[in-house]
């Protein structure tokens, strides 16, 4: 299904971090596919393999890990003018803790950021989802 050219700044899925701990994707190749935001590099074409998952780690891993895993920003393009009919099919999985767990962050030296507070799996990710709801 043709669905017409992208518009300027237009995205399949926008930047952004995941929320929990750990996302899991099978991803296909393709020219409007995943990027990857780097404080090196600014944006660029997340790695593919066809024999390797792509892992992602979310905002409560990071902080379940004091700040040792960081959550990666990411985003996904639309297809790009030379592939339009172009139908990114991906596998994911979002691996989360217990919505009552309590996450306790490593301190250091294990963890890199010290006195972060306990909080709760799904008032943090409630949080996170409260914040981008619109209206």
């Amino acid at each position: 299904m043709h669905v017409g050219e992208a518009a300027e700044g237009q995205f399949r899925i926008g930047p952004h971090t995941d929320f929990g701990t750990v996302t899991i994707l099978d991803r296909e190749p393709g020219a409007g596919g995943l990027q990857v935001w780097t404080e090196q590099d600014g944006w660029e074409d997340a790695p593919w393999d066809p024999e390797a998952l792509t892992i992602n780690t979310g905002d409560l891993l990071e902080r379940w890990s004091g700040g040792r895993w960081r959550s990666n920003r990411h985003r996904v393009l639309p297809p790009q003018q030379a592939h339009p009919d172009e139908d990114l099919v991906s596998l994911v999985y979002f691996y989360e803790a217990d919505h009552d767990t309590v996450v306790t962050p490593l301190e250091p030296p294990v963890g890199r950021v010290g006195g972060l507070e306990p909080v709760v799996s799904g008032e943090f990710i409630k949080e996170r989802l409260d914040a981008i709801t619109v209206g």
